[in-house]
């Protein structure tokens, strides 16, 4: 499976990547319903096939995401390839933002929906995690602090506290890293990176 960072809007070129890949998950921050040109690129260069499936970031508005016949979900199993996924996280620059335009208030998910997530995560015990953020345990190796921890990366955190994937695949922070924690060896993906597993 290959994996695809953020894309920022780049529809264009996010469209030639696929192109050129069997199959892939895109890991969300697509700018999915974003106005102005960034809508008009992706009107006309979002592939829908459902080759080329995608999770939301905190980048992309749910409700438009949630309209896309290949939007993988909030959060899942996908069985076949035993993969775990999560969408969202929490926006650090948020106050600079428009709510309903440039942010949205569902951009992680809620207490509900994470609770859901944990007790599905904890009944499969996946081989790989395919995420838009990363635990909070992991901000070190990525070089970065953002204070506290935010509602997703504490889930993200609890995930990992649970069972040690394989794998754990993941974009938001915009760099090419890899480390590992315990059994689990992280792959931080950059804008438009691609990873195969």
């Amino acid at each position: 499976m290959y994996f695809i960072g953020d894309v920022h809007g780049l529809f264009k070129a996010y469209n030639l990547l696929t192109k050129r890949l069997p199959a892939s998950i895109q890991l969300g921050d697509m700018a999915i319903g974003f106005p102005g040109s960034t809508a008009v690129a992706e009107q006309m260069y979002f592939p829908e096939d459902l080759k080329y499936r995608f999770i939301r970031g905190n980048h992309d508005c749910p409700e438009a995401c949630r309209k896309k016949k290949n939007y993988l979900g909030d959060f899942g199993y996908l069985e076949t390839e035993k993969i775990f996924f999560v969408s969202g996280a929490w926006s650090i620059d948020k106050e600079l933002r428009v709510v309903g335009v440039s942010w949205w208030e569902e951009e992680e998910l809620s207490r509900e929906q994470a609770d859901a997530a944990l007790v599905l995560y904890d009944k499969v015990r996946p081989q790989v995690m395919a995420t838009h953020d990363a635990p909070y345990r992991a901000y070190p190796n990525l070089g970065i602090s953002y204070g506290t921890r935010n509602r997703t990366s504490a889930l993200l955190d609890a995930m990992l506290d649970v069972a040690e994937p394989e794998w754990w695949i993941f974009a938001h922070h915009h760099q090419n890293r890899s480390f590992q924690i315990g059994k689990t060896v992280f792959r931080a993906l950059a804008e438009l990176a691609v990873f195969n597993l």
